[in-house]
């Protein structure tokens, strides 16, 4: 019974369903300090700073720019909308599912990624923060 629980936090993880700071075993959630603790596991180059480090961010690289929509700002209008000719970018978000979509002009979904931002910015210098 223990391995089928695990297979179905491991399987809802995988889908983007679950995140670590979900989990609780024994009422323990192993990341829940780290996620409320300002400070980062480990050395990062901070080279922005528009955006707390731990803040999360939705990030899209499209067309050799990278883009960031900060996932609080998200939350709130639930969609945010980046035009810059010829780029147009549109990423909604559902607070309560916490998953984010981004798509391109035509609709077409484009890959995008929801991370802290001091793992964004430190490999994408020169990114452009929508609402910093």
């Amino acid at each position: 019974m223990k391995a089928l629980h695990l297979g179905i936090l491991c399987a809802l993880a995988l889908s983007g369903l679950l995140r670590a700071d979900d989990v609780a075993i024994n009422g323990f959630k192993a990341y829940d300090s780290y996620f409320k603790s300002p400070y980062t596991m480990f050395p990062a180059p901070q080279t922005r700073d528009e955006l707390p480090m731990k803040d999360l961010v939705v990030g899209v690289v499209l067309q050799a720019k990278a883009l960031a929509e900060a996932v609080n700002a998200l939350a709130e209008k639930r969609e945010a909308i980046y035009r810059e000719d010829p780029l147009e970018v549109t990423v909604k978000y559902d607070p309560v599912s916490r998953l984010a979509v981004a798509t391109d002009v035509n609709g077409r979904v484009i890959p995008s990624v929801m991370v802290f931002w001091f793992a964004w910015q430190a490999f994408h210098p020169q990114t452009v923060v929508w609402n910093p």
